[in-house]
């Protein structure tokens, strides 16, 4: 089909490509502000649970659970509300991607209706447009996944690591 309509099949990819660089580009920040949240949270967790098992005793004879429970309860808080800000995000690019596909259909449809041209003729490439990107689509958001997280792979080392 490439062969047949170069130029129908090279705009459709010039498409994709650049909405998935521009979503990349809007939701960078984004995902690494996030990231960043939950691995100091998580840490921050780990250790406020070692603190407070570790001195089990004094917080008793203290009285000082209500405080304990009230940092970890804070501390979980906000790594929850990072995670689902950062599983939504990292999930917007495939939703984007899906809708613009249909459109890009619709008005390649459309265009091919009112230019008079065959559109019994032009079924097949639509069709294989929708095929291709239905599969192409989960493909293109595990490289964007993959390339996320090989940007963030020092980061993650550094809080694991050295904390």
């Amino acid at each position: 089909v490439l062969l047949i309509n170069p130029v129908v099949m090279l705009s459709v990819i010039g498409i994709l490509v650049a909405a998935y660089g521009f979503v990349t580009v809007v939701s960078h920040s984004s995902l690494k502000k996030g990231s960043l949240v939950i691995a100091l949270n998580t840490s921050e967790l780990i250790r406020i649970l070692q603190e407070s098992l570790g001195s089990i005793k004094d917080t008793i004879i203290n009285n000082t659970q209500s405080y304990q429970i009230e940092r970890y309860i804070q501390r979980d808080t906000e790594l929850r509300r990072a995670q689902g800000t950062v599983q939504l995000i990292s999930q917007t690019p495939r939703l984007v991607m899906e809708s613009l596909g249909m459109v890009v259909i619709a008005i390649y449809a459309y265009k091919l209706t009112s230019s008079g041209a065959d559109v019994s003729a032009s079924m097949g490439l639509l069709a294989f447009i929708a095929v291709a990107a239905q599969r192409i689509l989960p493909l293109l958001q595990q490289i964007l996944v993959l390339g996320q997280i090989s940007k963030h792979r020092s980061l993650r080392f550094r809080m694991f690591w050295c904390c």
